[in-house]
């Protein structure tokens, strides 16, 4: 009659004992966490890469509003000091034609007060 070790060894049977066969569970358990977790990381790792060219594009697309913002600040510059210049010679025609007015009426008073013939 074989013995105990024999017949497990011929049905390919590990004896141990309740704490083995615990320890062995819970190494099967923490490899099947670990495969699960590398699995989620390439997946993780894929949509941080998805992420990375989306982020490049939306650079691209910060960059072209930079450029029209700054176009658009020199621009309103530009605006600013045509209209001071404008503003400048609308003041000086105002002040040209107050000047004459005054010279008009001083001549019109200068007029009335002479006698006539």
């Amino acid at each position: 009659m074989p013995t105990v070790e024999e017949y497990c060894k011929h049905k390919n049977v590990v004896m141990a004992s309740p704490n083995t066969f615990s320890y062995l569970l819970k190494i099967i358990l923490v490899a099947y966490q670990q495969h699960e977790l590398a699995k989620h990381a390439n997946e993780i790792l894929k949509a941080v890469a998805g992420i990375r060219v989306e982020a490049e594009k939306f650079d691209g697309d910060l960059s072209v509003l930079e450029r029209h913002i700054s176009n658009t600040y020199k621009s309103m510059d530009n605006v600013k000091v045509k209209y001071g210049k404008l503003f400048g010679k609308i003041e000086s025609a105002q002040s040209i034609e107050v000047k004459e007015q005054a010279i008009l009426i001083e001549k019109v008073e200068k007029i009335e007060e002479t006698p006539l013939l």
